[in-house]
């Protein structure tokens, strides 16, 4: 008899590490695929999940399901009969607390479980600050790898022991599923679909996301941000705390990174492409300085997969695009423009630190990533000397690049397969 899994997806970024997974779930005897997207306007306009290219991307083994509103989801999760429903992160994104909550909880009580698919570094930081409501309200939390385990460990070790044994066997680690579609990429393909030369090094730029999204630890948080941009309309707040925003010791202007990366290209004869994300509203000179700015094509596999899969280098501000890069093999040079903790929330900036910026982390590990501290007169330096450096000089070291693989994932090339074990040991 068929087991069926129901998969929530209500975020076309979410295709990245849900996709590879219901790919595998389709291809695995005994396993019957359902999945559930909103029929009614998101948060986030610009991620809706369109059911019909869905349907064209996963192919006729998989059944999508068009909710007409919140309210429908759990009556979905019996109509189809699932047994596990997934998520992308133990949350249930765009559906109302209080509906989404009262769904999970009636289906657990008739036996259907669930399980979060992992997303970088984000259910390890759940697990930290929420890890009641995760022990009690998940049944698998899916997370990379050692390194993860290790910070969660940390951060519980005063937590209550009991606690901490729950939530700990809720935990699996099976790399990210994201990445298991790296050994298929083609690069003669990659090239040609979005228009970039193969006679050429590539040098790809994954542009700075803004702070003004998130929960400022100072409200005058703006100001260094606008610092770093430049003064725009949007910043008239930021202007009135002009004389607070230099007082803050260095912060290079984004400028400053983007004339780097010119003359670094100029020097090497590179061609530059910019990766943006909408949500990154990005400044309109960031165009002045680069060949060509490609925003997400495709989330399966990811636009930003398919890029490092070609680049000689990347270049990324405080992110986990770092992981990706090293995972495809691609040096990556990791900016810290900003002092985090004055752009955040508290326990945010920590793990921000933990994950792209100490010793071991995706940004800082020697060999597999550099971290450039913008925020430091050594930095600055690095930064002036990367204008003329080689390409080559900035290879790094594939043995190191393994190593810290092995650290950050559990399982490398198989994770939706790692996943869907672990989900299958549910019952």
């Amino acid at each position: 008899m068929s087991r069926r899994l129901a998969f929530w997806l209500s975020r076309t970024a979410d295709l990245r590490v849900m996709a590879p997974v219901i790919d595998a779930a389709a291809s695995r005897p005994g396993l019957e695929v359902v999945v559930l997207i909103p029929g009614w306007t998101i948060g986030r306009a610009y991620y809706t999940v369109d059911a019909d290219g869905l349907r064209a991307s996963l192919g006729s083994r998989v059944r999508i399901r068009v909710l007409e509103t919140p309210g429908r989801l759990e009556g979905a999760i019996l109509d189809e009969a699932a047994e596990t429903v997934v998520t992308v992160l133990p949350r249930i994104t765009d559906v109302p607390d209080d509906v989404g909550d009262g769904a999970r909880q009636r289906t657990r009580m008739r036996g259907v479980t669930w399980a979060a698919l992992p997303y970088a570094y984000h259910q390890d930081y759940l697990c930290a600050t929420e890890p009641e409501r995760l022990a009690r309200d998940w049944d698998l939390v899916a997370t990379l790898g050692p390194y993860s385990l290790d910070v969660v460990d940390h951060e519980l070790r005063r937590a209550d022991p009991v606690l901490r044994r729950k939530l700990r066997a809720r935990l699996a680690a099976i790399g990210y599923p994201e990445l298991d579609v790296i050994p298929f990429l083609d690069r003669a393909a990659i090239l040609s679909r979005y228009e970039l030369p193969a006679d050429r090094p590539i040098i790809v730029f994954s542009t700075a996301n803004t702070f003004r999204a998130h929960g400022a630890a100072d409200h005058r948080a703006a100001a260094l941000e606008a610092r770093f941009r430049g003064w725009r309309p949007w910043s008239r707040r930021a202007l009135r705390a002009l004389p607070f925003a230099f007082t803050r010791g260095p912060i290079l202007p984004y400028r400053r990174y983007l004339a780097t990366i010119r003359a670094l290209a100029g020097a090497n004869g590179a061609y530059v492409v910019a990766k943006s994300r909408v949500k990154h509203d990005d400044p309109p000179y960031v165009g002045d300085y680069v060949d060509r700015v490609v925003e997400d094509v495709s989330f399966f596999p990811a636009t930003s997969l398919e890029l490092l899969s070609v680049a000689s280098l990347n270049v990324n501000f405080i992110s986990t695009t770092a992981l990706e890069a090293i995972a495809c093999g691609c040096p990556t040079l990791a900016v810290w423009q900003l002092p985090l903790e004055r752009m955040i929330e508290p326990v945010s900036a920590r793990f921000g630190r933990r994950y792209c910026f100490d010793p071991g982390s995706f940004a800082n590990s020697p060999g597999a990533s550099e971290l450039i501290d913008g925020t430091s007169a050594a930095g600055a330096s690095r930064l002036s000397a990367l204008a003329t450096a080689s390409l080559a000089d900035l290879r790094g070291d594939a043995t190191a690049r393994e190593a810290a693989l092995d650290r950050f994932l559990a399982v490398r090339g198989k994770s939706s397969a790692a996943f869907l074990d672990a989900v299958a040991a549910l019952a």
